[in-house]
């Protein structure tokens, strides 16, 4: 995608300069980009002002270049609402494997919000992870979202090209688009550029939300700006689960954040009730509420229906909740 093409906006074309990931210590927007889980690639470095108003992550490397902590932060204070569960995440290196435990706004060791007390990597002979492993403080598998074990296979570059989740009793659990066995495609840049459900002759078979391959859009620094859902026919099929087939993303600041979705049905055209959303953010970039409207530019008067969501933070700006109403103002639980 081309920013000059799409963004004609000067806050578009500066998006672009910061964007791009980086291998070097420091406070930044995402922590980790890449998705070929071969190493870390945090994006969007932010400068010394700008991390005392704005929601980041400080990414710490070894001498080595190997990722050695996360730490999050919120409008520059120590938070411990992380993506990850916790204030810090730690890596430890070995032979043939390397472990990530967590730690609070004490320095003290913790069991993460997900309940993991540690993360084990297994290394193949290139040194790449190929199964990662979540445990308890008792050193038992332990399961988030369903899920204690990722399995996955490389290609001749290491990129990840297969994944398979297990269960703490080894069985196997689909991931989140309902699949079994994830395959993964990646674009000219490196980044993905779709997730598919393939049965054992490599055939696409739509997984339980009625769709069979993920397409991701990413301009050339790896912004995602956008999703499609395919069924096995090659056609777009509305997801059972989010409603829409297709989403895009537009209008983003010089922080990755988008102001607009657009979203389509399967027929291609706007979706009915929920054809876009325009979203607002607070000074240190964590939503504020999105607003939908339907194909005419409307907000929809079926009471079942969100025309507004909006995020519910505590006094020091740490993430409660999110709440969704409708066109009366009414509560949707």
């Amino acid at each position: 995608m081309n920013y000059k093409k799409f963004f004609f906006t000067v806050i578009a074309l500066i998006a672009a300069l910061k964007i791009y990931s980086q291998n070097e210590s420091g406070y930044y927007m995402n922590w980790n980009s890449d998705h070929t889980n071969r190493t870390v690639k945090p994006t969007i470095k932010l400068t010394e002002d700008e991390i005392k108003s704005i929601n980041c992550y400080k990414v710490t490397f070894d001498n080595d270049e190997r990722l050695k902590t996360v730490e999050y932060f919120v409008a520059g204070k120590k938070s411990s609402n992380s993506n990850f569960g916790a204030h810090i995440l730690e890596r430890k290196y070995y032979d043939n494997y390397f472990e990530e435990i967590f730690k609070n706004k004490k320095q003290e060791r913790i069991i993460n919000a997900n309940g993991i007390w540690l993360h084990k990597y297994l290394l193949n002979e290139s040194g790449f992870w190929v199964r990662k492993e979540n445990y308890d403080n008792e050193g038992k598998l332990v399961n988030h979202y369903g899920v204690a074990i990722y399995k996955v296979d490389r290609d001749y570059q290491n990129r990840r090209l297969t994944e398979i989740r297990f269960n703490s009793n080894l069985d196997t659990i689909p991931d989140p688009n309902g699949f079994k066995v994830t395959h993964f495609t990646y674009n000219k840049d490196g980044f993905i550029s779709s997730r598919q459900n393939r049965n054992e002759e490599g055939i696409l078979e739509n997984g339980k939300y009625g769709y069979a391959k993920v397409i991701f859009h990413m301009d050339q620094n790896g912004q995602f700006y956008g999703e499609e859902f395919i069924n096995s026919h090659g056609k777009l099929a509305n997801s059972s689960s989010l409603g829409y087939a297709k989403v895009d993303m537009r209008d983003f600041n010089e922080y990755g954040k988008n102001k607009r979705f657009y979203f389509t049905d399967e027929s291609g055209y706007p979706s009915k009730e929920k054809a876009m959303g325009v979203v607002t953010y607070h000074k240190n970039m964590s939503r504020n509420e999105v607003l939908y409207y339907d194909r005419y530019g409307k907000q929809t008067k079926d009471e079942k229906v969100r025309v507004k969501s909006k995020y519910i933070y505590d006094e020091n700006g740490e993430y409660i909740k999110r709440e969704n109403y409708n066109y009366k103002g009414e509560l949707i639980k």
